[in-house]
C-alpha cells in the first residue's frame, strides 16, 4: 500500500489530537455527571453490583483486602485500583466513589486502546480510526470491559509481529497475566487458553509453510517460564503484606465455579445464535489464511487466540456478560483490518474489516446506551453543571428505609447483619458485620454465612422479604442461613413495605428437624435430560414447613469436568396432583453430596420462618418432582441422582399472638404520607395539594408505588381521585393501579388508564379485609408515551362506604338531600304529610343492600337511577308501625355510581307523616 502524503500524515495527526481531546472530555463529564446525579433511583438498576464495587472501597478504608484477610470475585489490585482513585485514604462520598471508579477504569481503558492502536497501524489515518473503533470498545459493558481489554493485551503481546521469542519478549504477556490474576480471576483461565491456542495456531501455521515449528514451542515456554517468575515475584509480596499465596488461587477456583452454578437456568438476553455465528465467522475467516501455504499468519493467529474469551459470554447470555466476551475478537478484527498489507493480499483484511463493521453495528445499533463516546453525554454533564444537577436526593427504594435506620442507628451498633440484597447498606452507613460482601450462592458459602452470623451476634438483620416483590423469589433464599436467622432474631419493627428488621433472640429457637420415611432414601434415580424423577417424601408436609434433599447428582464425566449442570427445576403433589409450578432449582453441584432445601409454598415459609406470619392458605404434599432439561452443547443428557436422605424442618414455635387492634374507621393517606407513616418505594414522595405525587418511573426502573398500612373496618371504602395533570392530548395516559397486599396475597383493587387532563374519582369497598392488617399499595406505569405523566392521587381516604351508610348521617352531613321540610331524630328520619324525596349518591358497593322500617301510612317507591334512568325497585304501602322496607338488593349496579331516590306519598286524610327507622345502605343479611 502506498504511503500517504506528508500533509495527509500531518491532517491525521490533528485528528488524533483531537480525538484525545474529545476522550479525556467525555471521561470527564462521564465523571462529573456521574457524582452530579448519583442517587438511587440512578443506582437502582445496578444495585447488585454497585453493592460489592462499594464494599469493596468500604473495607478497603478499613484496611481489610481481597486476597488476604477474604476471598471475592475481585483481586487486591481492583480493590487498590479503585481505592486509590478515589483518593486512597482521604473520605469520599459514594457518589464520588463510583465516579472515580468509573473515571479510572475509562483512563485504563483508552490506555489500552491507545497502546494496542500505535502497536499495531502504522498510518496516520488508521490510527484515527482504530482509536475511535477500540476506545468505543473499551467501556462499552462499564468497568467490567477493561477485562476484555486485558485479554487483547495479552495475546498481541504474547505473538508480536516479527519478533523473536526471548524470556525477555515474555515478561510483558506474563506480568499482564499477572495482574489479571491479581485483578479478575477469571482471565488467567481465559489467558492459558488464549496461549494454548496461540501455540498450537502458530505450529500449524509453520508447519503450512514449511517453516520451524520449534520457534512457536519456544515461545509458549519462553511464556511459562516469565509467568513463572512472575508469580514467584507476586507470591513474595503476598507473603511481605502477610497473605497466603498458595490459599489464592484455590479459593478463586471455588468463587468462580459457584458463580457457573448461580446461573443456571438464567434467561437468554441476547441470542445465542448470534453469538455462536460470529464466533463461527471469525473461526472460519482466520483458519482460512492460516492453513495457507503462504502469507501472514499473526493476525489469524489472535483471532483464533481470543476465542476462548467469547466462552465467557456462556456464563449468561445478557447485555454485559456477552459483550465481554466479544469484545476480544472485536478488537482483534480491526486490529487486523489495520494491518499494513505489504506483500499479501488485501482479501483477509477487508473481510475481518466487514466482519467488524457488522458487528459493531449489530451490536451498537441494538444496545445504544453502550455508546459512551456519544457527544449527548457530554452535553448532559455541561447542562447539569449550568444549571444544577436534579434533586433527586428523596428518591426511595427498598435501600432508603434500611440504609436510614442502620444510620441512625451507626454509633450505638457494634455491628449489622443484612440480606443478600441489601450489603450495600454496610457501605452507605458505613457500619460493618458479617454479611459484608459475603456470598451464598453455594451450599458450602451458605453455612459459611450461618456460622458468620452465628459468631458475630450482630443485635439486628435487616431482612428483605424476597416474597413480597414474587413468590418464587423466596426458593433462593432457603438454605442454613435462613434456617440460622429464624432460629436466632426475631421480627422487632417493619421498616419498608419490604423490608423488616429482626431483633436477637435472647435464646435460640430451634428449628425441629425430622428424617422423613421415603421410599427413595438410598436409592439411584437415573434420569434423562430432558426428562423427570418423582421422590416420594413418606408423610406429607405443609407448604410452609420446608423439605431438606442429601443427594448426589451423578452425571457423565466430560460435564463433571467442565462443571456442566443440566437445568434442574421442581415441584411439588399430592396424590399425583400438583400443589405449585415448576420452578428453579438452586443451589445444586454435580458430583459431590449435597443438602438442597425447598418448599411447597416458599413464600408463605419466608413469611412463617423470617416475618411470624402464618400461612394464609393450607398446603399439603406428599412428593418432590424434579424435572431436568439439557443447557447448551456440554450439558448432559442423562444422569443418575443418589437419594441419601429426606427430611423436614418445621419453623420455630410462634410466641403468644397480641389482641388483635381495632379497626381504622377513617385515615386519610396524604396525612399519613406528610407524617412519615407511609411506605413509599420506587419514588419521589411529594405532596400535591390535597394529595401526593405518583409519577411512573420509565424502564428500566421499577414501578413506583407507595404503601399505606390499614386495618379496614366492616363499612370501609377506599375513596380516591386519580388525575394526570397533563394538558388533554399530551401523551397516552397513566395506568394507576390499587392492590391490598397481605403477604402473598395482592388482589387488585383499580387499574384504571387515565388520559392526560382528566380524573378518575374511585370507591372500592374493603370488607373482605376487615379486621386485618394489610397494606394498600397505590401503583402507577407507564403507557408507551411517557411523556407528560404527572400522576397525582388526590383525596386519598380511608371512610365509610358511601354504600355502607345511613341516610339520616348522609342528610346531616349533606350528602343526601331532601326536597322540602323534615326531621332528624337519631337515625330516624320525619317527613311531614307531603310528598318528599331523599336523593343520595353512592357507588354500589358489592353485596349492598337498602333496608329501613316505616311507620305512618304512606306509599313509599325506591328508585335506582343511573345514567338519567330510574329504575324502581321496590313499591310498598306503609300501614303497621316500624313495617320493614326492604331489604332491596343493588347487585345490578355492583361497582356503578347510581342516585338512590326515597320517594313517600301519603295516604289521603291521613294527619301524621311518615317517619323512616335506621334507613341505611349496608351488607345484604346472610341466606337462612
Amino acid at each position: 500500500m502506498s504511503a500517504s502524503s506528508p500533509a495527509s500524515e500531518r491532517r491525521a495527526r490533528w485528528a488524533i489530537r483531537l480525538v484525545l481531546a474529545y476522550l479525556a472530555v467525555s471521561v470527564a463529564a462521564a465523571a462529573y455527571l456521574r457524582a452530579a446525579t448519583f442517587s438511587l433511583r440512578a443506582l437502582e438498576p445496578t444495585r447488585l453490583d454497585t453493592a460489592w464495587q462499594l464494599e469493596l472501597v468500604f473495607l478497603a478504608d478499613q484496611g481489610v483486602w481481597s486476597g488476604r484477610d477474604f476471598h471475592y470475585a475481585r483481586g487486591p489490585l481492583w480493590q487498590a485500583l479503585t481505592w486509590l482513585a478515589k483518593g486512597g485514604p482521604f473520605a469520599a462520598s459514594p457518589a464520588q466513589v463510583i465516579a472515580a471508579m468509573e473515571a479510572s477504569h475509562m483512563l485504563l481503558g483508552v490506555a489500552a486502546s491507545i497502546w494496542l492502536t500505535w502497536r499495531v497501524a502504522q498510518s496516520g489515518w488508521a490510527r484515527v480510526v482504530v482509536l475511535v473503533a477500540l476506545s468505543l470498545v473499551s467501556y462499552a459493558a462499564g468497568i467490567s470491559t477493561l477485562r476484555a481489554m486485558l485479554s487483547v493485551a495479552i495475546v498481541v503481546s504474547y505473538l508480536p509481529d516479527g519478533e523473536a521469542p526471548s524470556f525477555r519478549k515474555a515478561l510483558l504477556p506474563a506480568a499482564l497475566t499477572t495482574f489479571g490474576l491479581l485483578y479478575s480471576f477469571d482471565r488467567v483461565p481465559l489467558a492459558l487458553s488464549a496461549v494454548t491456542v496461540a501455540v498450537a495456531a502458530e505450529a500449524i501455521a509453520r508447519f503450512r509453510r514449511r517453516e520451524p515449528v520449534r520457534p512457536a514451542l519456544s515461545r509458549g515456554g519462553w511464556y511459562v517460564a516469565a509467568l513463572a517468575a512472575t508469580l514467584a515475584a507476586a507470591a513474595v509480596g503476598a507473603l511481605a503484606a502477610g497473605a497466603n499465596p498458595l490459599a489464592y488461587v484455590p479459593e478463586q477456583r471455588r468463587i468462580a465455579s459457584a458463580y457457573g452454578a448461580l446461573w443456571t437456568g438464567w434467561e437468554a438476553g441476547v441470542r445465542p445464535a448470534n453469538i455462536v455465528a460470529l464466533g463461527v465467522a471469525a473461526a472460519v475467516l482466520a483458519g482460512i489464511p492460516l492453513l495457507r501455504r503462504s502469507g501472514r499468519w499473526v493476525e489469524p493467529v489472535w483471532v483464533l487466540s481470543v476465542l476462548p474469551a467469547a466462552s465467557f459470554a456462556a456464563i449468561v447470555t445478557d447485555q454485559g456478560h456477552v459483550f465481554v466476551g466479544i469484545a476480544p475478537l472485536l478488537v482483534v478484527l480491526v486490529l487486523w483490518a489495520a494491518r499494513q498489507a505489504g506483500d499479501d493480499s488485501s482479501a483477509p483484511r477487508i473481510a475481518a474489516a466487514l466482519l467488524a463493521a457488522v458487528a459493531f453495528a449489530g451490536w451498537f445499533g441494538s444496545y445504544r446506551d453502550a455508546l459512551w463516546l456519544r457527544p449527548r453525554n457530554a452535553l448532559a454533564a455541561l447542562h447539569a453543571l449550568r444549571h444544577g444537577a436534579p434533586d433527586d436526593g428523596s428518591f426511595t427504594t427498598d435501600i432508603t428505609p434500611a440504609a436510614e435506620w442502620v444510620g441512625k442507628r451507626r454509633d450505638a451498633l457494634p455491628c449489622i447483619a443484612l440480606a443478600p440484597g441489601l450489603t450495600i447498606v454496610h457501605a452507605l452507613s458505613r457500619v460493618s458485620g458479617p454479611t459484608l460482601l459475603t456470598l451464598r450462592w453455594t451450599e458450602d458459602q451458605q453455612r459459611e454465612r450461618a456460622r458468620a452470623l452465628d459468631a458475630a451476634a450482630c443485635p439486628y438483620y435487616v431482612h428483605e422479604l424476597l416474597a413480597f416483590e414474587d413468590p418464587r423469589g423466596s426458593d433462593w433464599l432457603l438454605g442454613e442461613d435462613f434456617v440460622t436467622i429464624a432460629e436466632t432474631y426475631a421480627p422487632h419493627e417493619a421498616v419498608g413495605a419490604a423490608s423488616l428488621v429482626l431483633a436477637r433472640r435472647g435464646r435460640r429457637a430451634l428449628a425441629e428437624r425430622r428424617e422423613l420415611p421415603s421410599p427413595a432414601t438410598g436409592r439411584r434415580l437415573a434420569f434423562d435430560a430432558p426428562g423427570e424423577v418423582a421422590i416420594p417424601l413418606g408423610a406429607p408436609v405443609r407448604g410452609e414447613q420446608l423439605v431438606a434433599l442429601d443427594y448426589t447428582l451423578e452425571v457423565p464425566e466430560h460435564a463433571r469436568w467442565v462443571g456442566a449442570l443440566p437445568g434442574i427445576e421442581f415441584r411439588f403433589e399430592a396424590a399425583g396432583v400438583p400443589v405449585s409450578e415448576y420452578r428453579q432449582f438452586f443451589h445444586a453441584a454435580v458430583g459431590r453430596r449435597v443438602h438442597s432445601m425447598a418448599s411447597a409454598d416458599a413464600a408463605a415459609a419466608e413469611w412463617r420462618w423470617i416475618a411470624g406470619r402464618p400461612p394464609l392458605r393450607e398446603v399439603s404434599a406428599d412428593t418432590l418432582r424434579l424435572r431436568f432439561r439439557r443447557q447448551g452443547r456440554l450439558s448432559p443428557e442423562h444422569g443418575e441422582l443418589l437419594v441419601h436422605s429426606v427430611s423436614v424442618l418445621s419453623p420455630p414455635a410462634l410466641p403468644p399472638s397480641a389482641p388483635a387492634a381495632e379497626c381504622t374507621p377513617k385515615l386519610d393517606f396524604t396525612q399519613e404520607l406528610e407524617r412519615g407513616r407511609a411506605l413509599p418505594r420506587n419514588v419521589a414522595p411529594r405532596l400535591a395539594g390535597r394529595g401526593f405525587e405518583l409519577h411512573p418511573n420509565p424502564p428500566p426502573l421499577h414501578v413506583a408505588e407507595i404503601f399505606f398500612d390499614v386495618r379496614p373496618c366492616e363499612d370501609s371504602c377506599l375513596f380516591a381521585d386519580l388525575e394526570v395533570r397533563a394538558a388533554p392530548g399530551s401523551g397516552d395516559g397513566v395506568e394507576f393501579e390499587v392492590h391490598l397486599v397481605d403477604r402473598a396475597e395482592r388482589p387488585r383493587l383499580v387499574a384504571e388508564r387515565v388520559a392526560p387532563g382528566t380524573h378518575l374519582p374511585v370507591e372500592v369497598a374493603l370488607w373482605p379485609w376487615a379486621g386485618r392488617s394489610a397494606l394498600l399499595r397505590f401503583g402507577t406505569k407507564n403507557g408507551a408515551d411517557t411523556r407528560n405523566d404527572y400522576a397525582v392521587v388526590s383525596r386519598a381516604e380511608l371512610g365509610r362506604c358511601s354504600a355502607r351508610t345511613a341516610i339520616a348521617d348522609a342528610i346531616r352531613g349533606g350528602w343526601a338531600k331532601v326536597s322540602g321540610s323534615f326531621e332528624l331524630s337519631g337515625q330516624d328520619v320525619r317527613l311531614p304529610v307531603e310528598t318528599r324525596e331523599i336523593r343520595y349518591r353512592a357507588r354500589i358497593s358489592k353485596d349492598t343492600c337498602f333496608s329501613a322500617r316505616g311507620s305512618g301510612a304512606a306509599t313509599v317507591e325506591t328508585y335506582v337511577v343511573v345514567d338519567e334512568i330510574a329504575h324502581r325497585v321496590d313499591k310498598r304501602r306503609v300501614r303497621e308501625d316500624a313495617q320493614a322496607i326492604g331489604p332491596i338488593g343493588l347487585h345490578d349496579w355492583e361497582g356503578r355510581d347510581v342516585e338512590l331516590v326515597l320517594k313517600s306519598v301519603p295516604e289521603t286524610g291521613v294527619t301524621a307523616g311518615l317517619v323512616l327507622q335506621r334507613a341505611e345502605l349496608g351488607r345484604c343479611p346472610e341466606a337462612p
